[in-house]
């Protein structure tokens, strides 16, 4: 084991055996596909699991000067203290070797599982030391397990990259922009709103977009409305309040995630005052358009004060130490 890193931080298993052997593979073929599929070849090859999670932790941690690994290619480069960040088959190898004595501190998630029940409650598991959740109102939903304690659960939300989302010094913000995510809501009031206010608009569909097209997108919008059924934490937002651009954000009464109804839950947990506003009708929507300013909201200020790289990985070091 190495002591010369402080955390090794992991989206697969370590190369140990056959099986785990086979898992690379299916790993860097699911990679190779998803980049195709997203348009960025180089950043999603580069960063497995939540790809803007795992970037963002990592770019966070060397701009500390806090001494880290990825994905090491052994078992003798793994540090004492290890992150999981994705992926139940590196999970249950590294409980295995917390188990064996191999590691001092095992941290888990935010993107493991889904819900606490999945994987037969893989993060009950006593060998793991904290468990990280990207919101409080996920630490609330985790907490309904019987094995998973307050004191173990650990909210960690990832940053952005301000110096990519940042806003072009020379734009005319003359279009909004339509952001969906979930497909099933009823697109024609919303239009009928923004043809009847003389308002231009864009659409774009999760999965379906590029980061530089997002990007460019951003800097020609006056705000942004997005429409998502529930966010664990919401990267997309971060970005758009990054380029300067607040977000009117839809709420419904209710989420179901995995044929669970929640009535507790969020669509953007970090939706502040400073980056934008919820609305829940047609009407209100009408008015928070009607009455849009710029100078009502600083969604660049709140990131760059609260939600860089740098700054959440900070946070992230405080939890680890802890």
């Amino acid at each position: 084991m190495t002591k010369n890193f402080n955390l090794t931080i992991l989206t697969k298993p370590i190369p140990n055996g056959k099986k785990v052997f086979l898992s690379n593979v299916f790993y860097y073929i699911k990679i190779i596909l998803r980049s195709i599929y997203y348009m960025k070849y180089r950043a999603l090859f580069r960063f497995g699991g939540h790809h803007a999670v795992t970037r963002s932790l990592v770019s966070g941690l060397k701009q500390c000067n806090f001494k880290i690994n990825y994905n090491p290619n052994s078992i003798e480069k793994l540090a004492k203290n290890v992150v999981v960040l994705s992926g139940t088959d590196t999970l249950s190898q590294m409980i295995f070797f917390k188990k064996n004595g191999m590691l001092d501190q095992l941290l888990v998630g935010p993107n493991v599982v889904t819900l606490p029940e999945d994987e037969n409650s893989i993060l009950a598991n006593r060998s793991i030391d904290k468990i990280i959740v990207p919101s409080e109102w996920i630490k609330e939903k985790y907490l309904r397990h019987p094995k998973l304690s307050r004191n173990k659960i650990y909210t960690w939300p990832a940053g952005v990259n301000i110096d990519f989302w940042i806003p072009a010094k020379k734009t005319k913000r003359n279009i909004v922009l339509i952001y969906i995510k979930n497909k099933s809501f009823n697109m024609s009031p919303l239009l009928s709103i923004l043809h009847v206010l003389g308002l231009r608009f864009e659409v774009i569909f999760y999965g379906n977009y590029s980061e530089s097209y997002y990007r460019k997108l951003l800097n020609k919008s006056l705000f942004m409305i997005y429409i998502a059924s529930s966010e664990s934490q919401g990267i997309a937002l971060l970005e758009s309040w990054s380029m300067d651009v607040p977000t009117f954000i839809f709420k419904d009464k209710f989420t179901i995630i995995k044929g669970i109804k929640f009535s507790k839950f969020s669509p953007a947990p970090y939706l502040t005052s400073a980056t934008g506003q919820f609305w829940n009708s047609i009407g209100g929507l009408k008015r928070l358009i009607s009455s849009f300013t710029h100078q009502k909201y600083q969604p660049r200020s709140y990131v760059l004060q609260y939600m860089t790289d740098k700054i959440c990985a900070s946070n992230f070091i405080k939890i680890l130490e802890v």
